[in-house]
């Protein structure tokens, strides 16, 4: 039982962080890809690079997602536990 409560209080802090930065990363985003609302003023190269920083944000939280995926995996596998025995 301690095992189980162990491993789900391991899993809140990548959960939170993994969040958070999520949560900025898309406000970010969302205030980036506001101006291209507006797309009758419509200056081309300020909109190509616009959208290219929208991909790299993407690309980290992406990349932020897939991290969570594994540190959660390696926790219930046990793989910490495991690497203190050496």
């Amino acid at each position: 039982m301690r095992d189980n409560s162990e491993k789900r209080r391991k899993k809140v802090a990548p959960l939170l962080c993994a969040a958070v930065v999520v949560v900025f990363l898309g406000l970010f985003l969302g205030a980036l890809l506001l101006p291209l609302l507006d797309v009758g003023s419509g200056d081309g190269g300020a909109v190509v690079i616009l959208i290219l920083y929208a991909l790299v944000l993407l690309a980290v939280i992406v990349g932020v997602v897939i991290a969570l995926i594994q540190r959660l995996r390696e926790i219930e596998r046990g793989e910490e536990e495991d690497a203190r025995k050496y």
